[in-house]
């Protein structure tokens, strides 16, 4: 029975996990008439939303969770308020709570998420870049140093890393799981 079991659990557990049985965070944009995203430990077969990961560090995926937050909202809020809610006067909600959100505006943000975990950033920095010079210019210093925490973050995110041995043999890596 115990084998049976274990042969089970590694049919079912493809998914990689941390030695203390934590999986590792994935950022899920859900399948709904107004998707959100979602801060997730397990992948769910089931929901078939989106999935973005796995992060190795749960601070990191939460830094990029909101950095997603701020630059390509979607739903936040709970629905139909009738008013826009808070989330969406600070640019961090789509608005259906109190308009009806064309699905193309949703596949346009799904679209440029793709983009950004692709690595394909050179647009949105400049962006962003832009905003921080328009911000000094008109002496909003905090909001331009938000934005400047998160350029930098994006810039960490997206840095290539390097591997370097100190001997330069030539060595061959073989990954699994």
């Amino acid at each position: 029975m115990a084998t049976q079991n274990k042969e089970i659990n590694n049919k079912l557990s493809h998914l990689p996990n941390q030695p203390d049985s934590h999986y590792y965070p994935y950022i899920e944009i859900t399948k709904e008439k107004n998707p959100r995203y979602k801060l997730v430990r397990r992948i769910d077969i089931r929901q078939s939303g989106e999935y973005f990961g796995p992060f190795p560090d749960g601070s990191k995926a939460r830094e990029i969770f909101q950095i997603l937050e701020r630059i390509f909202p979607l739903a936040k809020c709970k629905g139909k308020l009738g008013k826009p809610c808070f989330y969406f006067t600070i640019n961090q909600c789509s608005g259906h709570c109190f308009q009806e959100v064309e699905p193309s505006y949703y596949e346009k943000i799904k679209a440029e998420v793709r983009k950004f975990f692709q690595g394909k950033t050179r647009e949105l920095k400049t962006k962003i870049k832009n905003s921080i010079q328009k911000n000094i210019a008109n002496l909003a210093f905090e909001i331009a140093d938000k934005e400047k925490k998160i350029l930098d973050n994006i810039d960490f995110f997206t840095s290539r890393q390097n591997i370097e041995f100190p001997d330069r043999q030539n060595c061959d890596f073989l990954g699994s799981y």
